[in-house]
């Protein structure tokens, strides 16, 4: 989540009670369904990332913008994948694990999964290439 984004708390009215799920929360479930996406290497960063990490400040969004309303969440993920990867296979794969996580973690409906291609990571290349000769 960056700086000027429009973020609410999802609220659910219960019986019981009030759930409140937090846009932080969100933002760990989208992170960590990233990651376990075949060919992504990083979710990139910006400037301001970066130095509140440096700072010592944990940031769960990194490299994620959210907007949640009306009980509808849209996310942006920038990414950094890996050189080789077929970048639309990485990129449906993302959405539709994204989309998945958080519908089932918080029902919550997903309307949007935008991906945006940061960059391409090379580390590892020579090694692939040596191993495939």
């Amino acid at each position: 989540m960056q700086g000027g984004d429009h973020v609410e708390d999802k609220d659910h009215n219960q019986e019981t009670g009030e759930l409140r799920i937090s846009p932080e929360a969100i933002a760990v479930i989208a992170s960590t369904a990233v990651m376990q996406v075949k060919g992504v290497s990083a979710l990139a960063t910006g400037r301001m990332e970066d130095l509140t990490e440096r700072v010592g400040m944990r940031n769960p969004g990194k490299g994620l913008r959210l907007e949640i309303k009306n009980n509808t969440v849209s996310i942006d993920v920038h990414i950094i994948v890996h050189f080789g990867c077929r970048i639309p296979d990485v990129a449906r794969s993302i959405q539709k694990t994204v989309k998945g996580a958080i519908e089932q973690m918080t029902d919550l409906h997903v309307t949007a999964v935008n991906v945006l291609v940061q960059g391409i990571d090379f580390s590892g290349t020579q090694e692939r290439l040596i191993s495939e000769d």
